[in-house]
């Protein structure tokens, strides 16, 4: 389930724009997970966030977050938002959690 925070701004009609960047991963039973933060700035403020180009959020009008969770080591991925008919990609490579006790 993503969690969709509310605008902040008013629409400035700027070229689209993409920031993406894990901010948490934790160590699952099957592997671990990362939450990924994504925000767009431009197009026409309505923005459809994607990961690896499956949808996880919107249309909306402010940043997500969203889980991804993998069985193998480091995650290699493409997280992407569309608005106003284009689209921007922003590729993310996360390393997995270190177990306890590793450096």
């Amino acid at each position: 389930m993503a969690y969709v925070a509310p605008p902040t701004e008013r629409c400035p009609r700027e070229p689209l724009r993409l920031e993406a960047w894990p901010v948490d991963k934790e160590r699952t039973p099957n592997g671990w997970k990362v939450t990924i933060y994504a925000r767009a700035y431009g197009g026409d403020c309505r923005y459809s966030y994607a990961w690896e180009r499956q949808a996880v959020a919107g249309p909306t009008v402010g940043a997500v977050t969203f889980d991804v969770e993998t069985r193998h080591g480091a995650m290699v991925g493409e997280a992407s938002v569309t608005s106003a008919g284009q689209t921007v990609k922003r590729g993310l490579y996360v390393r997995p959690p270190k177990r306890w006790g590793e450096e």
